[in-house]
């Protein structure tokens, strides 16, 4: 069959015209395939970044470690980490040193976000030696607040993200005074060292603001909350404490 040259640079043309387009459809990425068929243009959405959150603190820290755990399970991008540790405090160094261990473990440990958690055991005496400082006492309150500043400071990092949870309500009215005489020192230790400070005292607390052993969670259902001594929490309570710092923090979407 004879071509003209007509009919010849008509079909270079064509030619060309398959090969780009052939070329577009194989260079041109999924994402952007779906932006020209919805007819928006927008940016390609990135997967999150991994977060890992470190958590020190006492027994109610062991506690919220295993609700943030369970409320992160289905969520591949965040690992959590327990350094909290039971029977421990910011009182009994001579039992366990938070501060040196904050140092410790800030240095091995780079973690996104820190959360800490501490106070369950510090209504009592701070010893050093042969001396007692008592609670509440002008040695025990400069003692305390020197070590909550060591262990900010041991955790602190430019990228870094560090919370500070304070004590729940509690259904001991002993406990319940000093632990508020505890939250208003850990908010003001966080402030001074730029740190954020959550409040977690009204979250297990009843519509009128007193304690209840059972009540509405997090997601709305009514249980069983607080354990048998009315300071810590059920495993369901745990859960919800869980829930609403990893809220706070906007740990989850």
């Amino acid at each position: 069959m004879m071509f003209n040259s007509h009919t010849l640079k008509s079909r270079s043309v064509i030619n060309v015209a398959v090969c780009v387009v052939s070329f577009l459809l194989i260079s041109t990425p999924v994402w952007a395939e779906k932006t020209l068929q919805n007819g928006d243009v927008k940016e390609e959405t990135k997967p999150h970044q991994p977060v890992t959150v470190a958590i020190l603190g006492d027994s109610l820290a062991v506690g919220l470690h295993s609700g943030i755990v369970q409320v992160a399970r289905d969520t591949e991008n965040i690992k959590v980490k327990k350094y909290s540790r039971v029977n421990t405090g910011l009182v009994r160094y001579d039992r366990y040193n938070w501060t040196a261990a904050a140092q410790k473990i800030s240095k091995k440990d780079n973690s996104n976000i820190y959360i800490m958690m501490f106070g369950a055991n510090d209504l009592q005496s701070i010893r050093e030696k042969s001396k007692r400082h008592h609670f509440q006492s002008e040695g025990w309150v400069k003692r305390y607040n020197e070590r909550l500043d060591g262990i900010i400071k041991a955790v602190k990092k430019p990228d870094r993200k560090i919370y500070w949870v304070g004590l729940p309500i509690v259904g001991k009215s002993n406990f319940a005074t000093g632990y508020k005489y505890l939250n208003d020192i850990f908010k003001k230790r966080a402030n001074a060292n730029g740190i954020t400070y959550i409040s977690s005292w009204d979250w297990f607390a009843s519509e009128s603001g007193t304690f209840q052993m059972s009540g509405k969670g997090a997601d709305g259902k009514k249980k069983m909350l607080r354990a048998q001594d009315k300071v810590h929490f059920t495993p369901q309570g745990y859960l919800d404490l869980g829930r609403y710092v990893a809220k706070e923090i906007s740990l989850l979407e």
